[in-house]
């Protein structure tokens, strides 16, 4: 493995600027993002405008095809269109997560730890 590996990346962005388009319930709503699939699955969004201006929730599922984005939690009331809020990208604990988002220096899990042994002995 090189240092390159551990280099944090330079083009990602922690916070991300969006907006509620149309058609939004208290747990989900599309987006103008444009971020890959899954990008800000268990990352937080924090509303900046609106009704729930200064509420923020878990992101449960992230699709970029609509910029569908579900909630962990619903909020007290549905964004209207044009809701402007701040989406940071979640971390799916993962080595493979921490690899693309260029944190793989500050990944403390234990990839390499065989699967327990279940089942009848012999």
């Amino acid at each position: 493995m090189t240092t390159a590996a551990f280099a944090p990346a330079s083009t990602h962005s922690p916070i991300m600027p969006g907006t509620v388009a149309a058609g939004a319930t208290t747990t989900s709503f599309n987006t103008n993002l444009t971020n890959p699939d899954h990008f800000f699955d268990k990352g937080t969004i924090t509303f900046t405008s609106g009704a729930n201006a200064g509420l923020s929730r878990a992101v449960q599922s992230y699709l970029n095809a609509s910029g569908a984005m579900t909630l962990a939690f619903p909020l007290p009331n549905a964004p209207a269109n044009g809701d402007a809020f701040n989406a940071v990208r979640g971390c799916l604990l993962t080595m493979a997560d921490c690899t693309a988002q260029g944190n793989l220096l500050h990944f403390r899990g234990q990839p390499f730890t065989p699967p327990a042994v279940t089942g009848a002995g012999i």
